[in-house]
């Protein structure tokens, strides 16, 4: 849904669908639409995953925590 977090990591159409929120409606459309066209699916998944990959694996999290703790600590 549109709320916190959620639109800084969904890139609408790309990677996820955003819908407002308390609109199960349009979460009901959407799945619809991804269930119909099972190409779209196939290439939200892998946008996604790669996503995840690069900006939420260990390594990227352990590193953007020693440069947090490198500036906290100045």
């Amino acid at each position: 849904t549109k709320s916190g977090g959620h639109e800084e990591i969904i890139k609408n159409g790309t990677n996820g669908y955003l819908v407002d929120i308390d609109r199960p409606i349009q979460m009901s459309n959407k799945i619809e639409l991804l269930k119909g066209n099972l190409t779209q699916l196939k290439k939200m998944s892998t946008a996604a995953s790669k996503l995840a990959k690069l900006e939420f694996s260990w390594n990227t999290n352990i590193s953007n925590l020693n440069v947090l703790y490198g500036e906290v600590a100045k």
